[in-house]
């Protein structure tokens, strides 16, 4: 019996529990009527607020505040009135106070404000419970909705107060751990958080002021522990605004600012002296230009300043020496090397930071870096005079098909600058060429001879100016380099002459080089024996070259039991049943929470683009070239102000901004759309496809005779246009990838950007996984398929799948294909066998490589290109080149020099091999002749004079100058064995020799046809 009991009370328990508890949790969770009556009332609130700030955003009415010496708010209204209640109008001065009372705005009005509230920012605050915030002399520039919603907005603002002005700056500030810099709004959940800011000071360079924090204000249902503490605790019970003051010292001192070192004056030194062409040197001060001779006094406020200095700066001068002046005949290049002052100072490079708390000073001290002189050089050339007494006095050149005499055309003279060969001379002929050399010494390593084609005829004459031999006519003359004069004013120092035998040109001053050139041999026009004219410029076989590709890769009685076993079930309806309850109430609580967050700048842009596609306005893309905006349907919903940020077109695989209309005007962006419009674009670019990009963000594609929204046409037929993109923090980049569709029948590939005629009918259309976009320095953005974005009339049957079906109905429409950024980390090993470093670019950034080393690159594609295509291993008699071979990443190879890796997020640590493989070497080849003429010969191509060379290993056809007897040629093969070659140029034909060795080539004159003149 008593078992039994058990069970009976057990059963009992079980109904009370169904029949009280559980109704229990019913009736708690239930919405009562009061809160559905309040929820009725409160939804329309909400939308009420939303259409509000729509409405003003699109300048229904539009709010300027004119903060002049009678200060006002413009109302104006665009379209439709709307009446507009103004709960009250606050003013910044230190804190937030009233300006005016209720007011409500029916029309165009001008708002008249009291005359205090000039130069300060101001807040409108509305029935409605939205904040419209203006700074002086703008129109609105930011609003936040006032409502009970359980995360509500707080923004915060930085103030800066400059004695009579008033104005917003950015400044940073900590919520709890999250940086934001302000101006800014936040969702905020109400509770307390803690607010500070790192910045106890900041400066303002842009106006020239430093300022120190004074206090945090707030309005609305926010509020601060420590209003004058840099950190305090804000507590948020709703919407409010947070301000963050800072008060600007405008205290001034005087600050001289002056230099040293660099000359500016006139009439410097004695001998020689110098005038400076410079009357002054340029420097910053704020980003203000101010001109510094030797010092200047400004007058800074307290705090902090830039100063920057030009650092290297050249100054140039006159130069006179002996009453004689060469203009510009001098520069001198100075550099920063010093400076001291009074004041704490951040330095770098050229730039200084100075904090004024005082009168003081800041000196800087130049010093010369380098010192350059004028240097010009001419040419000269003559016949040389006199000859034999015997024979002749003098020669003429009767006729010349060509100038023959002084300052010709001809960079003649060689001089090793920084040690490379550079030659000088008039490139014009008569026209000197002006160099400024540093001061310096500068070895003259070769003087070149120098030759004309044409007619030239010369006569000669005797001491009695009689002719003594007929006239000579030369098709081709050939001067020879007499001596080279330098000097300061008059040329009359000897550097030699000949084509070698020269003094280190020395110049501690202007100079004037003069090359004396000589008319020494001439190839007559048709003498006996003399060489076809095809022989005076040869042309010879080319080397053949052989280019490698390697291939390279779980009893007492029965009653107990039945009481123990509904035990057991109460237990488990208690445990599960009531978690489970509450689990539901509180998503049913969340979901109505969610459902009642607005966000105001999607709805306004989700309102704008709704517009545009049911026609306020209509956009069109024109056969005519042109951009159609057409109001139409407007009783279905209100006409907005379209506001376009910029209009983009598609041209050569780049997306380019358009800049100027038809009629070559520019484009004033913003373009503010208000009623029926026509723009029409330039030629060049009508037909490309277009993008419209709204002030909220919206971006509408067009392809030509396309639309967005309903259009009064007798064509509707706009098209397909598929298009791709990577989605990331900073924006958005377009990008190009492969699609499949058989939008035309049949399936096939296309790549992104593509359009199509098409505006009925289904098709499938097929995106790749991952696709990338390369930014102008080389960095690769790489992005993971995310979802497609339908602009225009078209059903589909997902947005989430890469491939999707698509039915057309009876209009344009665009297909982006949606990527999201790939910000994963991932370590790269890079080997090379190269026997010196080398260096490579990666995703747009240089490494250099020595071996094996690892390095942290983004996941996706990765740019990679050799900056070393090759290199030298230098030895006494060969230099060993080796060249970039290609790259190995797993059973990849390639040879090219840059590539683009794919490497997956989830791959393990990657490795890429860089070879380098052994191209060719040099070898010392020393050249010579029996007699003192130079050129010597032509190794294919190349002229050669007397001396030792670096010449590539190979087969050369051998031509030596003139009629040269023998020519024997040493070379010697890799373990050091000598060949000697010999072989006869009596037919002046070239010979093959072959280089794989250091050696020696030399060559033996007999006579020969360039002659010497008679």
């Amino acid at each position: 019996m008593k078992a039994q009991a058990v069970v009976i009370f057990a059963i009992i328990m079980l109904f009370l529990i169904i029949a009280v508890i559980v109704p229990f949790f019913m009736i708690m969770n239930s919405t009562p009527s009061s809160s559905q009556q309040g929820k009725s009332a409160y939804d329309p609130s909400i939308q009420l607020q939303g259409y509000q700030v729509n409405e003003v955003l699109k300048g229904n009415p539009f709010i300027y505040y004119n903060s002049s010496s009678l200060p006002y708010i413009r109302f104006y209204y665009y379209s439709t009135i709307i009446p507009f209640n103004i709960t009250s109008i606050m003013y910044f001065h230190g804190t937030w106070s009233a300006a005016t009372g209720n007011i409500i705005v029916s029309g165009n009005y001008n708002l008249y404000l009291p005359k205090y509230v000039q130069n300060y920012p101001i807040l409108i605050i509305t029935s409605l419970g939205n904040i419209f915030l203006l700074n002086p002399n703008t129109s609105v520039i930011m609003s936040s909705v006032i409502s009970g919603i359980a995360k509500p907005d707080v923004a915060f603002i930085g103030i800066a107060i400059n004695g009579s002005k008033t104005f917003a700056v950015s400044i940073n500030i900590d919520i709890s751990g999250k940086t934001q810099i302000t101006p800014v709004i936040c969702e905020m959940k109400s509770g307390t958080y803690i607010l500070s800011t790192p910045n106890s000071t900041i400066f303002l360079p842009q106006y020239s002021l430093t300022g120190k924090f004074e206090n945090w204000t707030t309005i609305g249902r926010v509020s601060v522990s420590d209003t004058e503490s840099k950190s305090t605790e804000l507590t948020v019970f709703g919407t409010g605004l947070v301000t963050i003051v800072y008060l600007m010292n405008t205290q001034k001192y005087p600050v001289t600012i002056s230099q040293e070192g660099i000359i500016l004056e006139n009439n410097y030194g004695n001998s020689p002296s110098i005038s400076s062409l410079n009357a002054s040197i340029p420097i910053s001060i704020d980003n203000i230009t101010y001109s510094l001779e030797q010092k200047i006094t400004v007058n800074l406020t307290y705090g902090y300043h830039i100063i920057v200095f030009p650092s290297p700066v050249n100054i140039t001068y006159n130069y006179t020496l002996y009453g004689y002046t060469v203009k510009d005949g001098e520069i001198d290049e100075y550099k920063i090397n010093s400076y001291n002052s009074n004041y704490m100072i951040s330095k770098s490079n050229n730039e200084f930071i100075i904090y004024v708390n005082s009168s003081g000073y800041l000196n800087i001290n130049y010093s010369i870096q380098e010192r350059y002189y004028l240097v010009e050089f001419k040419n000269n050339f003559q016949l040389i005079q006199p000859y034999s007494f015997f024979q002749h006095n003098y020669a003429i050149f009767i006729h010349n098909t060509s100038p023959v005499y002084g300052d010709i055309a001809g960079q003649l003279l060689q001089l090793c600058i920084n040690g490379k060969n550079e030659t000088f001379g008039p490139i014009n002929s008569y026209q000197l060429e002006k160099v400024y050399l540093a001061q310096g010494s500068y070895n003259v390593t070769y003087n070149y001879l120098f030759q004309l084609n044409g007619n030239f005829t010369i006569e000669y004459y005797n001491w009695l100016d009689w002719p003594v031999s007929s006239n000579q006519t030369y098709q081709l003359i050939i001067s020879y380099p007499i001596g080279v004069d330098y000097g300061f004013e008059n040329p009359d120092n000897i550097l030699g002459n000949g084509t070698g035998n020269y003094t280190a040109l020395t110049v501690n001053s202007p100079l004037i080089v003069v090359d004396n050139q000589c008319w020494k041999y001439g190839v007559s026009s048709n003498p006996t024996g003399s060489l076809p004219s095809s022989i005076l410029s040869n042309s010879f076989n080319s080397l053949y070259s052989l280019v490698i590709f390697p291939f390279y890769l779980i009893r007492k009685n029965k009653g107990q039991t039945n009481a123990i076993a509904f035990f057991m079930l109460l237990i488990i309806v208690i445990a599960i049943g009531v978690p489970l309850l509450l689990y539901e109430s509180t998503f049913h609580q969340n979901s109505i929470v969610q459902n009642t967050i607005t966000n105001n700048y999607v709805t306004i842009k989700n309102d704008e683009y709704k517009s545009v596609t049911l026609g306020h306005p209509s956009i069109y893309y024109n056969y005519n070239g042109s951009i159609d905006f057409l109001y139409v349907n407007s009783t279905v919903s209100f006409p907005i102000n379209l506001e376009i940020r910029q209009i983009d077109y598609f041209t050569n695989g780049i997306w380019r901004n358009l800049t100027t209309f038809a009629n070559g005007s520019s484009i004033d962006y913003p373009i503010t759309v208000t009623q029926n419009s026509e723009f029409s674009i330039p030629k060049s670019v009508s037909g490309d496809p277009i993008v419209i990009i709204s002030e909220y963000g919206n971006m509408f594609y067009l392809v030509l005779n396309s639309s967005i929204g309903p259009m009064p046409l007798q064509s509707t037929k706009g098209g397909v246009i598929i298009l791709s993109q990577i989605q990331g923090n900073k924006g958005i980049y377009t990008t190009r990838v492969n699609i499949t569709t058989n939008i035309d029948t049949k399936k096939e590939n296309f790549t992104t950007p593509v359009t199509f005629t098409n505006d009925t009918g289904s098709f499938f259309v097929d995106a790749p996984e991952y696709a990338y976009a390369i930014n102008a320095s080389g960095f690769p953005y790489t992005g993971y398929f995310h979802n497609w974005i339908v602009l225009g009339n078209a059903k589909v049957n997902s947005t989430k799948s890469s491939d999707i079906e698509v039915t057309l109905e009876g209009s344009g429409v665009s297909l982006i294909a949606n990527y999201t950024l790939i910000n994963a980390k991932i370590n790269l090993t890079l080997y090379t066998n190269a026997t010196r470093p080398i260096y490579i670019g990666i995703d747009g950034h240089k490494y250099q490589i020595n071996g094996e080393q690892i390095i942290s690159v983004t996941a996706g594609y990765v740019n990679l290109t050799e900056l070393t295509p090759a290199y030298n291993i230098t030895k006494s008699t060969e230099i060993c080149t080796y060249g970039f071979d290609g790259w190995e990443y797993g059973k990849t190879y390639t040879i090219l020099p840059s590539i683009l890796l794919f490497i997956p997020p989830n791959s393990t640590p990657a490795s890429i091999s860089i070879y380098y493989e052994h191209l060719y070497n040099y070898y010392t080849i020393s050249i010579s002749n029996n007699i003192s003429y130079n050129p010597v010969l032509t190794l294919n191509s190349t002229t050669y004079s007397s001396g030792s060379y670096w010449i590539k290993e190979g087969m050369y056809n051998i031509l030596a100058f003139g009629y040269v007897g023998i020519v024997k040629a040493t070379i010697f093969d890799y373990w050091g064995h000598s060949t000697n070659i010999y072989f006869q140029n009596y037919t002046l034909g070239s010979t093959i020799v072959y280089i794989d060795g250091p050696g020696s080539i030399e060559a033996y004159w007999s006579f020969g046809y360039i002659q010497p003149l008679p």
